[in-house]
């Protein structure tokens, strides 16, 4: 409640949307929401420096999420600094203590990250703090823990893990000026990665006009791959996950065949894979792709002339011409 300019309480109830941050203290210290409450009565009060604060936690629950948290204490008072929101809230720097506890809590998720058993868990935790610790002096700890996400690049087509794994490279991309430095091997696996995660995410539209976008996306990629040793991709690790990034995106294209709308995008992507050098890019994936092709050869044939050409002609290919 707030009565002029004062803050008197703050409640923050659990729902289905932020059910995480209230199994610990720690993890209620995490979560967007508590950072923007602190940022709001920052703002609301310029002249407090302190606020008292107590934590109740009404859930029967010890270590829900596996990761070591530790048991859940019933409540816990303290006083919060405010001066701590105001300072992050205008961009000074966080303290020492501050850098290192949000560097030790990437670290810890991070060692999780690995672990295809706890990657859903893992995964939604690392994107809590990612929203709310990363900095310039974290940066370097986030990464670690974006790069352990991503994996060998596989989990971008696991249905286990590929929507957990789209999330945290959402919140990566969206940071990525903070995360990363321009022109750096790093910011370059961050768009080869936000190729398979985020843009292979957006192909699943059933709108042909962002699928074409999208498609547009992809054939751009394709037509980039280099075919000889002097327009080599200068870092191994970024062709490996271009490759492993491009090949995603594929599949997902592959599955969208189906619609009259989406065979042209499709068919031109494929067309530059006809190329064997452009296919040799793709290295361990090469034989996959090559049953891709085949595979929608195969369709193509199938898709009967009349069917194709009426709906090529139709309101939805037209507007998903527009952006090719």
């Amino acid at each position: 409640l707030c009565q002029e300019s004062k803050i008197q309480q703050v409640w923050m109830a659990d729902d289905a949307a932020a059910s995480e941050w209230s199994k610990s203290l720690k993890t209620l210290k995490e979560c967007k929401m508590w950072v923007k409450a602190m940022t709001l009565i920052a703002a609301l009060s310029p002249s407090a420096s302190k606020l008292d604060c107590h934590y109740n936690n009404y859930k029967d629950v010890s270590d829900p999420t596996n990761l070591g948290i530790g048991n859940v204490s019933a409540a816990e008072s303290w006083q919060e600094s405010i001066e701590a929101a105001r300072a992050a809230q205008s961009g000074a720097a966080p303290s020492g203590d501050d850098l290192q506890k949000a560097t030790e809590a990437f670290e810890k998720v991070t060692k999780h990250l690995s672990n295809d058993a706890k990657f859903k868990k893992a995964a939604n935790l690392f994107c809590q703090i990612l929203g709310t610790h990363l900095t310039k002096e974290t940066a370097q700890a986030a990464f670690e823990g974006v790069k352990a996400a991503v994996g060998s690049g596989e989990r971008m087509r696991f249905p286990n893990t590929k929507n957990e794994l789209t999330e945290v490279m959402k919140i990566a991309w969206e940071k990525r000026d903070i995360l990363v430095n321009k022109q750096t091997e790093q910011w370059a696996l961050l768009e080869s990665w936000r190729l398979g995660t985020i843009v292979a995410k957006d192909l699943t539209t059933d709108d042909s006009f962002a699928f074409a976008k999208h498609a547009k996306e992809v054939l751009q990629e394709l037509e980039k791959i280099p075919t000889t040793a002097e327009n080599k991709i200068q870092w191994p690790s970024v062709e490996k996950a271009k490759g492993e990034g491009i090949f995603t995106c594929l599949t997902v294209m592959q599955s969208q065949y189906y619609r009259a709308w989406a065979r042209a995008p499709v068919n031109m992507c494929f067309k530059v894979l006809t190329d064997p050098k452009k296919r040799a890019f793709f290295k361990d994936n090469n034989e996959k792709v090559s049953d891709l092709m085949a595979e929608m050869q195969k369709k193509n044939r199938d898709a009967s002339k009349a069917d194709s050409q009426g709906h090529y002609l139709s309101v939805g290919f037209q507007h998903g011409k527009m952006g090719w």
